[in-house]
């Protein structure tokens, strides 16, 4: 029998990234502007920020991407109220169909958040990079380098603009979640409402009426953590945003997010950040400081 190759077709050729960034903005924080000749995405993890591309102002909200075209002169600035959470990608395509996702507001659904996040993860085993700086655009290879790293973070990546491209092809489906994602949704949403208490697997266990095996199954299958770490997590998270949008003291955060003393909060901040709460909000402030002398 004769074989013949069949060269497979590429609707998205990323040739290269140029910066990934994970940035924990404060409320005042503002970019002075740039234009470059590739691409650059911005997806909003938390909170809400303002984007200026070419001659006009968008405002992106959690759960939301925007894609500035090459060549267009964009900034980035928080809304003055929320410290917002933001992921930028910069990345060399040339591909035509990136015509049809330049300067489009798109909703990202969760199986494209999961895409974000791998490739937040394999450049962090591909780069020894600061991810969290919004002017260090330099990606240094890590030494050495987790294999296949950098080759995960394209396939990752073009397949993130393919599922774009189909969503602006098609009428907008809804997720497709079967079995006990939205039970998970539901718990997560429930954890997000009580970050001000203590709350124990067993407390959500009964909430929603199964067995606490079978919470720890679910958070170990589809989020590769318990719920108790997650639920930290959040809580951590939350100290965070306080932290950069509130003069609040560390007493006072510590007691909104239920612990019985702060030496015990900061102790917990640190073991999943690095740094203690006020190390994290002198970083920050350190970061908008940076920004307003470059924009003097």
């Amino acid at each position: 029998m004769d074989f013949k190759e069949m060269s497979l077709h590429k609707l998205f050729d990323v040739g290269g990234v140029y910066s990934v960034h994970y940035f924990e903005f404060s409320k005042t924080y503002t970019f002075t502007g740039e234009s470059h000749d590739f691409w650059e995405m911005v997806y909003v993890d938390k909170g809400e920020i303002i984007e200026t591309s070419g001659d006009r102002d968008v405002t992106l909200s959690a759960g939301e991407m925007f894609l500035h075209a090459p060549n267009v002169w964009h900034n980035t600035r928080s809304n003055g109220t929320i410290a917002p959470n933001v992921m930028v990608v910069s990345f060399r395509c040339k591909s035509k169909a990136m015509n049809a996702l330049g300067g489009k507001i798109m909703r990202v659904d969760s199986m494209q958040r999961e895409l974000l996040s791998e490739i937040l993860v394999e450049s962090r085993r591909a780069f020894s990079s600061k991810f969290d700086d919004p002017y260090d655009n330099t990606l240094e290879r890590r030494k050495p380098a987790e294999l296949g790293a950098e080759q995960l973070i394209s396939i990752y990546l073009a397949q993130l603009l393919i599922s774009l491209y189909r969503q602006t092809q098609a009428p907008r489906k809804t997720d497709r979640k079967s079995g006990s994602l939205p039970m998970l949704d539901a718990m997560i949403s429930y954890m997000e409402s009580n970050l001000s208490k203590k709350l124990t697997l067993g407390m959500i266990a009964e909430e929603f009426h199964v067995s606490q095996s079978y919470v720890k199954r679910l958070f170990s299958q589809y989020k590769q953590m318990g719920a108790m770490k997650l639920f930290t997590t959040m809580k951590i998270d939350r100290a965070k945003q306080l932290l950069r949008e509130s003069d609040r003291n560390v007493s006072q955060i510590a007691e909104i997010l239920g612990y019985d003393n702060s030496f015990y909060f900061c102790s917990q901040f640190k073991k999943f950040t690095g740094m203690s709460p006020l190390e994290y909000r002198r970083s920050v402030n350190a970061i908008g400081n940076k920004a307003r002398l470059m924009g003097d």
